[in-house]
């Protein structure tokens, strides 16, 4: 009775096909509706799903019939056959990863208008070189200058590598993107008699009101917290536990943003498992169980015009034929922060396994530069921010315009744990965790985040996928230097 009740629960699926072929009844019909088993499983849940043919002499021959093929020729031939299919499968999955994103923007990829390099120069110089202004002085015509190198080195047919040439590409949509420590030293020639790039990154910080070594989270909370995650870790709290001590450390009159980090880290208390997972983990149990926890705590707000995070992957800029948005904007984001009437944030996750494929993280970069763009022009915003996440590890940055160039700022970068193993060690980062999400609240979440003025050379110039397709090489090379890596484990 034990192994009858054993098998049922094993085996829903395998009597509704039973219920459904019960008048032909037939082991290879069986193995290929069942085609991810492998030839043991498949034929050890087969003969035990004879076993629930009511009549005994029908099972008799259906179990004759698969005895004799199994000793066949045409049965050796038939698992070998099923054996190359299953990888070639596999192998399929192993290059999409698992990833709906990817296969979303392989298609888009495909549906891309195809134009020869001469046609994409003649689109560059009209819509993102001679609309820009030669006349201003400063960081415009700095930025100028470099663009119009970039193109004149397009124009001599030089292509373009996202690997190598990511500051160039978002520079002809008008964008100058400003990591934490590191930028193309190209621009050193043209910056050297304005600002550098570092004051550029200090003249944002200063407007952002970003100050990323203040230490705001109180040591007793930090201590708290630090022996919460080490009992989690050593198996000596369980989770309810946990959660409770976490859900006692708030008051009424505490600090808001410091309310959202205690409940993110109680969101990853209850999300993440109690050992780092052997098995790989696929984009869709990344976002869901690894990252969703941390950007719901983070970014849903009721107080603040109701903004919430999603996993959309849907285009999330409308192409009214009286806006003239560009075809760029037709990409999907993975997430954004959005209410009813406008969207504030984006998100772009890729797996772990491309920390390294520079091509793959710098596209997704060039697409957060161009959302975060974008929104700032269709939606009158001061500012934008955006979230790039490479497995667990998170950099985070805001967009704005200045001066008529678009800068996009990284402000700085976590990684997130990803089992209770790891927990303690995300907890001396909360001052670093409070900086970034007090910023983004302060500066993107504000009622105050209107744009009062209008800048017509931000707002335009933004290359299309046809122009891109054009202008970079066709070929991916994972050797070329890359300024912006950013080492992930």
């Amino acid at each position: 009775m034990g192994t009858n009740q054993r098998t049922n629960r094993r085996l829903p699926s395998e009597i509704a096909w039973l219920q459904k072929e019960s008048n032909d009844i037939n082991h290879l019909s069986f193995f290929d509706y069942f085609q991810s088993y492998s030839q043991t499983t498949a034929i050890r849940r087969f003969k035990e799903i004879t076993q629930y043919i009511p009549a005994k002499e029908k099972r008799e021959q259906v179990l004759s019939k698969f005895n004799k093929w199994k000793r066949s020729k045409q049965a050796k031939q038939y698992w070998a056959r099923r054996k190359n299919d299953q990888v070639k499968c596999n192998q399929n999955k192993e290059i999409n990863i698992g990833s709906d994103t990817e296969t979303t923007d392989a298609a888009i990829a495909e549906s891309v208008e195809t134009i020869d390099l001469d046609e994409a120069k003649s689109l560059i110089r009209e819509d993102c070189v001679s609309n820009s202004s030669r006349n201003q002085s400063g960081l415009q015509k700095a930025f100028f200058d470099f663009k119009l190198d970039t193109f004149n080195s397009i124009n001599n047919s030089n292509l373009l590598s996202y690997e190598s040439n990511l500051q160039h590409i978002l520079a002809l949509s008008n964008i100058l993107i400003v990591k934490k420590n590191v930028y193309d030293t190209g621009l050193d020639n043209y910056f050297k008699n304005t600002s550098s790039i570092d004051s550029i990154r200090k003249d944002i910080f200063e407007t952002l009101k970003y100050k990323f070594a203040d230490k705001k989270v109180p040591k007793d909370i930090i201590i708290n917290f630090i022996d919460i995650a080490n009992d989690l870790s050593n198996g000596v709290m369980s989770k309810i536990n946990a959660m409770k001590k976490i859900i006692d450390t708030l008051t009424e009159c505490m600090d808001p943003i410091l309310v959202k980090l205690l409940l993110c880290f109680k969101a990853l208390v209850n999300a993440l498992p109690a050992n780092t997972q052997q098995k790989k983990v696929k984009e869709n149990e990344l976002c869901t169980r690894y990252l969703q926890p941390l950007f719901q705590s983070l970014f849903d707000s009721d107080e603040d015009d109701n903004m919430l995070f999603k996993w959309i992957n849907t285009i999330t800029f409308n192409r009214d034929s009286d806006e003239g948005q560009s075809a760029v904007t037709n990409n999907r984001p993975d997430g954004c922060v959005e209410n009813d009437r406008k969207t504030i944030g984006y998100v772009e996750v890729k797996l772990i396994d491309y920390s390294t494929n520079h091509h793959k993280i710098n596209v997704d970069l060039h697409r957060l530069g161009v959302f975060g763009k974008t929104a700032l022009s269709k939606y009158n915003l001061n500012r934008t921010f955006q979230v790039m996440a490479i497995g667990t590890n998170l950099q985070f940055y805001t967009c704005q315009n200045v001066d008529g160039v678009c800068i996009m700022t990284e402000l700085n970068s976590l990684r997130l744990p990803i089992s209770l193993d790891e927990l303690p060690q995300l907890v001396p980062y909360f001052d670093r965790m409070y900086n970034i999400v007090e910023t983004i609240y302060n500066n993107c979440y504000s009622k105050d985040n209107i744009s009062t003025t209008t800048d017509t050379n931000s707002n335009n110039g933004t290359l299309e996928p046809k122009v891109l397709k054009a202008i970079t090489e066709k070929s991916v090379d994972r050797t070329r230097y890359n300024c912006f890596y950013h080492p992930s484990h």
